[in-house]
């Protein structure tokens, strides 16, 4: 799998950065999407390549729920349970545990943050 090869003759050049409209999202600037590595309950995801260091990471993406109208009891209450979750993993130093980088909050609507790879798992598995 050429995804993974460290020694590239370009390995000390930097990708461009694809958000150069400049949307605000991180994961679109920062990291190249590879391939969809699973989904479940609390997320998807993704094998990325940092544009930066190059380097090979797994990003779980995770939509938080709305906290207005009429979910909005609900919608905190999930959430606080999520950053807890990460809080809680940024602390864990194990060998069966992957281990934990950075999380970060990025807007727009559920729909918005679908990369084309989900719509499109997501259209075939309707």
């Amino acid at each position: 799998d050429d995804d993974d090869d460290d020694d590239d003759d370009d390995d000390y050049q930097f990708d461009e950065p694809a958000d150069k409209n400049g949307s605000g999202s991180r994961y679109k600037s920062d990291f190249t999407e590879k391939r969809l590595l699973g989904r479940g309950g609390g997320g998807t995801v993704f094998k990325v390549r940092n544009r930066l260091d190059r380097r090979i990471y797994a990003v779980k993406k995770v939509a938080l729920l709305s906290e207005q109208g009429s979910m909005q009891r609900m919608g905190k209450l999930e959430n606080i349970k999520l950053r807890r979750e990460v809080t809680t993993i940024s602390k864990i130093t194990h060998r069966h545990i992957v281990r934990y980088y950075q999380a970060w909050v990025e807007g727009g609507v559920r729909d918005d943050t679908l990369d084309e790879s989900e719509k499109q798992s997501d259209a075939e598995n309707s």
